[in-house]
């Protein structure tokens, strides 16, 4: 289908400039012109042919003589009265012409016949002198009478007359029209054409009619060129690449040269047969280099040679063949335009051939409506040669113009393709520009996504590792605080907590401001209590007016709604930021914090303002206070601590709650810092004369357990167990009941079937993490603990990690290590009231009691002060030493035997949450060394870059397994021997092991631990051993699936 749409369009192209020249052809009315102008004749019948030998027949013109018969010819036709001074217009090819009307010489008069013709004649007339002399008298005014025609005679004999427009005479008014035609080239045949009899300007007419289609012709081929042109034009003023449309106009004006100089029109307007017959044969001359150069450009690159030569070879002719003519060698009606037209055919087909490989290798796209041009351009010549070997069909003309026109129009429609290709291609082009700007400008975007993400896990893993030792600093500093009784230490202790407390909040403002710059930072509201926020600031800010000897005012409005409904964090944070700064930059005078507000409907608008009496800030330097990283007077300001972001992260926190911090200043006089915040009312209860409740509260820090709640149950969930003992640990004194479950399918199992006032869920863990097993408790409506809080346990100390635990469904978030006042807190806000009872005085005296920490033995690699830190008991500590001690061959083996199984992705997320187990215990115990290792090969796990477990694994268990010879008898641990132990008795181990299957089955954790610890007091061989203390970890754990793998695996080896 698409092969034949090709020849589609040019055939309908052709139709279309056939029926378009057969209209304007149409149109002219030949009666109307008769009835103004005469009646033109035309005598096509009638004719009597006589050759050279005297033999006679009628014929019809047109007519063709071939070249063997064409020696001399005469045609005769009856002379009628109304032809009568008229004028006879025909056409004759390859021949001389001698015209009589009754007898009278009208063309070819004396000079045009020779002796022997003279002659020939009067013996013919049989020595009628009368009609002689009468010949001459009629031959002198015949001259008269024709001098008009005198002007269309040529000396030259090789020339053939071509047209005749001859007057016929008055005197003339009957006899016989006598046309004699004699052969000029001896190897071409004579076409003598139709005779037409009418007045010379009607005679015009006529021409111009028969000649319509020629100049219809001639106008398309025109209107092609100012096509081409125009596309040239276009292609120039834009820079596009293109082929030279100036060749194909010239051309194109040759052709229609050629054409209509060979009108019967023009030949009757100007009678000078031999200027326009030069002109054709000049413009058929130029058309073939024309169409070469054209083409050239095209060609060249592939065919240089070829058609280099035929370039020069036409214009070689061309110049040649001018030559002898000139020399009169050759004449224009001999061979001239026989040579110009092979050499035309030659080039054509040659040209032909070149652009047909190059399409046919597809180098070029081409349209086939061209190469249809190019055969009917070859077809002209062959028709035109056709005259020279006796072909003739009278339709030569009418041929060769419609292929010529056909060609230029097939050329301007090409010339219109290959623009609109070149735009179409300008356009992709344009369009893959725009994409691959776009795909640059996404990879940009990407890349610049991957660093910010890449900065976030940076500021991510920074504040994990800053913080764990500032977290070690500030919980050996909280021990100092909850047991030194002595008031030098207790002030070091609050310097350390003070100046700890304030690195936290410049790597907080460094990850807030990072968090706000990547457009993540969210507004979380909750519930919140206003007095206890406003309580809560005062005690932070108090510790620095006090320091610098400055007066701090608080002004609360009295009947504010004492519970509120906001992001209560970035509320205190803002405030922090502006009272901090306010403080910071107070030599001397008063700093005051005043807080009122006004209803709106079921809202409250707060305003909120702090001032100070201190340095100021200049006019000029305003703008900067919101800058990032920006300080104003930094040479002034130089010893004052701070990173420039807190006032920039105050403004944009401030613009997403939808306020504003409004600025007044007096340069050394002091600043005022105020906003509006509007907050749903949750509770309507005024919180009342704050002054006086803040002038009672206590001056110094100090710990302790603030209440007990023997009543209260809680569920903690952590798989693993020194966590868990941990989190036992540090709530013993609050008198909670607290169970414990390993994972967490065992906590949605205890949640359905038990009572809990509180869940701590550690986020993650094996089979179901954290997240999972809370939504799996609030979507269980059976479930009693369906709408308990559920507060989330884990290390992640990013900023905004409790915005998303939050938006997950947990009610709280507790970051690891644990504090203990912070643990207290949220089970103080999570508790109902009722359940809480102030804790006991003498129980808060004993806590201050200074309880030291015990002399530890040397061990490479242990810290023993961060160990303290998180275990400070020393009973607890040994015990994690133990398990820690025992797990480490167990630990080992199983985290071999799962990268044995890579790259499954089971096998990878078992082998993350092992290895996150392993450095939470090593960071517990103060191995950092482990713990470091440990944490790279979680992150590598996590991101699936196995190359890098590949390449650590090994390391780290080598490292791990060598803590089996450090520890060796460390509080005893691995020198028990078999010969102090006693030996392992069938029937006793079976009895051990049915009561630690009933107390895993009821939960009985503290029972579990005490069997398998008995347990492991006898003496087994080594492969029963060995199974013993994967056991005791599956007990510690409390997976009871596994145990009882275990116990019967070793059942039947016994």
């Amino acid at each position: 289908m698409k092969k034949l749409s090709k020849w589609i369009w040019p055939v309908l192209m052709l139709c279309l400039v056939l029926l378009l020249a057969h209209t304007v052809v149409n149109t002219f009315d030949k009666e109307e012109a008769e009835n103004a102008f005469g009646k033109v004749y035309s005598l096509t019948e009638g004719w009597m042919m006589t050759d050279a030998e005297g033999n006679s027949k009628e014929v019809t013109l047109p007519i063709y003589i071939p070249y063997d018969k064409a020696a001399t010819i005469t045609f005769s036709h009856e002379m009628r009265e109304d032809y009568i001074g008229l004028a006879l217009s025909t056409e004759a090819t390859n021949a001389k012409a001698r015209v009589l009307v009754d007898g009278i010489p009208v063309y070819g008069g004396r000079g045009r016949r020779d002796d022997k013709n003279a002659e020939n004649s009067q013996e013919e007339n049989n020595g009628k002198t009368t009609v002689g002399a009468a010949d001459t008298a009629e031959d002198a005014d015949s001259t008269d009478v024709n001098s008009d025609a005198e002007i269309s005679e040529n000396t030259d004999d090789n020339k053939e007359e071509g047209k005749l427009v001859i007057s016929l005479p008055e005197q003339a008014k009957s006899g016989n029209i006598e046309i004699t035609l004699t052969q000029v080239n001896d190897r071409k045949g004579i076409t003598m054409s139709d005779v037409t009899i009418a007045k010379r300007d009607v005679a015009v007419i006529h021409s111009i009619q028969s000649s319509a289609f020629i100049i219809v012709c001639g106008i398309l081929m025109g209107i092609a060129a100012v096509v081409i042109l125009f596309i040239d034009g276009l292609q120039f003023f834009n820079h596009q690449k293109g082929r030279k449309g100036g060749y194909a106009v010239l051309m194109t004006l040759t052709m229609i040269i050629y054409h209509w100089a060979a009108m019967d029109v023009l030949f009757l307007m100007m009678d000078n047969q031999w200027f326009l017959e030069h002109i054709r044969i000049m413009a058929l001359a130029l058309s073939t280099p024309l169409l070469i150069l054209f083409y050239k450009e095209q060609v060249e690159r592939y065919f240089r040679k070829r058609v280099n030569g035929l370039l020069y070879v036409s214009l070689l002719v061309i110049l040649l063949t001018s030559i002898l003519q000139k020399q009169n060698v050759i004449s224009y009606f001999d061979y001239y335009d026989l040579i110009l037209t092979i050499v035309q055919m030659v080039s054509f087909l040659l040209l032909l051939a070149m652009l047909c490989h190059i399409r046919i290798k597809k180098y070029v796209t081409f349209i086939w409506w061209e190469m249809a041009g190019f055969v009917l351009l070859i077809g002209a010549d062959v028709i035109n040669l056709g005259g020279w070997i006796g072909f003739s069909t009278g339709w030569e003309k009418v041929i060769m113009v419609v292929a010529h026109t056909a060609f230029f129009i097939f050329v301007a429609v090409q010339q219109v393709v290959i623009m609109i290709q070149i735009n179409r291609q300008a356009a992709k082009e344009r369009q893959k520009q725009l994409e691959e700007q776009n795909r640059q400008l996404e990879a940009a975007k990407q890349e610049a996504l991957l660093a910010n993400e890449a900065k976030g896990k940076f500021l991510a893993n920074m504040s994990h590792e800053i913080r764990t030792p500032i977290n070690a600093v500030l919980g050996m500093d909280e021990m100092i605080l909850r047991e030194s009784r002595e008031k030098s230490i207790r002030e070091y202790a609050m310097d350390i907590f003070t100046s700890g407390q304030m690195l936290l909040s410049l790597i907080n403002d460094i990850l807030d401001f990072s968090k706000i710059e990547s457009g993540k930072m969210e507004i979380v509201p909750v519930e919140y209590d206003l007095s206890s926020m406003i309580h809560d600031l005062v005690n932070m800010i108090s510790v620095r007016t006090k320091a610098k000897n400055l007066e701090l005012v608080i002004q609360v409005q009295e009947n504010l709604a004492s519970r509120l409904y906001g992001d209560d964090v970035r509320i205190r944070q803002i405030l922090t930021n502006i009272l901090t700064n306010a403080a910071k930059y107070t030599n001397e005078g008063t700093v005051w914090f005043r807080v009122s507000g006004h209803r709106e409907g079921e809202k409250q608008l707060l305003h909120f303002e702090v001032e100070d009496t201190g340095i100021g800030i200049k006019e000029e330097d305003l703008p900067k206070l919101f800058e990032d990283f920006a300080r104003i007077e930094e040479k002034r300001n130089r010893n004052i601590e701070g990173t420039g972001l807190g006032m920039n992260i105050t403004v944009e926190l401030l613009a997403l709650m939808g306020s504003k911090l409004e600025v007044g200043s007096v340069y050394g006089k002091g600043s005022t810092f105020s906003f509006d915040l509007l907050q749903e009312i949750k509770d309507e209860t005024p919180i009342g004369n704050f002054e006086e409740r803040v002038k009672q509260a206590a001056e110094e820090y100090s710990y302790t357990e603030s209440f007990i709640a023997p009543e209260a149950k809680v569920l903690v969930v952590d798989d693993n167990a020194t966590n868990r003992r941990v989190f036992l640990s540090l709530l013993k004194a609050t008198q909670i009941q607290i169970e414990e479950a390993a994972g967490g399918k065992e906590a949605v199992q205890k949640a359905a079937a038990n009572r809990y006032d509180i869940i701590f869920m550690d986020h993650m863990m094996p089979e179901m993490d954290g997240v999972e097993a809370m939504k799996a408790i609030r979507k269980d409506q059976k479930s009693v603990c369906q709408n308990t809080k559920i507060y989330v346990l884990t290390a992640n100390a990013v900023t905004g990690a409790r915005e998303n635990y939050l938006k997950e469904g947990f009610d709280g978030f507790v970051s690891k290590p644990i504090v203990s006042r912070k643990l207290e807190e949220a089970i103080r806000e999570a508790l109902p009231r009722e359940l809480l009872l102030a804790a006991p005085v003498d129980e808060d005296e004993t806590k201050l009691q200074t309880q030291e920490a015990p002399e530890f033995p040397m061990v490479d690699g242990i810290d023993w002060e961060v160990a303290w830190m998180h275990l400070s008991d020393e009973q607890l500590l040994k015990d994690t030493l133990r398990d820690f001690y025992e797990m480490l061959p167990v630990h080992g083996k199983n985290l071999d035997e799962m990268l044995k199984r890579f790259p499954s992705e089971e096998a990878v997320e078992e082998y993350r949450i092992l290895v996150h187990a392993m450095k939470g215990l090593s960071a517990m115990l103060g191995i950092f060394t482990l713990a470091g290792m440990a944490k790279v090969l979680e992150y590598a796990a996590h991101d699936k870059e196995l190359e890098t477990i590949y390449a650590i694994h090994s390391i780290f268990l080598k490292e791990w397994y060598a803590y089996e010879e450090k520890l060796r008898g460390i509080f005893g641990l691995g020198e028990e021997t078999d010969e102090e132990k006693p030996q392992y008795e069938s029937a006793k181990v079976k009895a051990y092991f049915n009561l630690l299957k009933q107390a895993l089955e009821e939960m009985e954790v503290d029972e579990a631990d005490r069997l398998v610890k008995e347990l492991s007091d006898y003496a087994y061989p080594p492969k029963i051993l060995t199974k013993i203390k994967e056991l005791h970890q599956a007990v510690t754990g409390l997976d009871e699936e596994k145990a009882d793998d275990i116990m019967d695996e070793i059942l039947s080896q016994l």
